[in-house]
């Protein structure tokens, strides 16, 4: 219903509503895929320290002393995750030439994956 309104207030000031409702629907979609995004990673890592993915692989993400990650460091990995994939993958491909097989994000967020038993 919020969207319905401002999509019409967008049409009512705008000389072309044609953008304005293009440029609202994708300011929603952005913004919602964010925050799915945001929701997804954060929340099953900061909680669990798995995502479905990392579950079904066995995997655990965990800090350096082998503690829950937490919400906080959560946010902070996926914010690192953001920043690798601004940087043309060049974050993700740290984990080739890191001894200890580490991402951007875990080095930012103090992390790392460990395979479960």
């Amino acid at each position: 219903m919020l969207v319905s309104v401002a999509v019409q207030m967008g049409g009512w000031f705008s000389s072309t509503p044609e953008l304005a409702l293009e440029w609202l629907e994708n300011s929603a979609r952005t913004f919602l895929s964010v925050l799915i995004d945001l929701s997804y990673f954060t929340v099953f890592v900061g909680w669990r320290g798995q995502t479905p993915g990392k579950m079904l692989f066995r995997l655990r993400i965990v800090r350096g002393n082998g503690r829950e990650v937490g919400y906080g460091r959560a946010f902070v990995r996926w914010i690192g995750q953001i920043l690798s994939a601004l940087l043309l993958g060049v974050g993700f491909f740290m984990i080739a030439f890191s001894r200890k097989k580490r991402a951007l994000h875990d080095r930012l967020a103090g992390t790392y994956v460990v395979r479960l038993p």
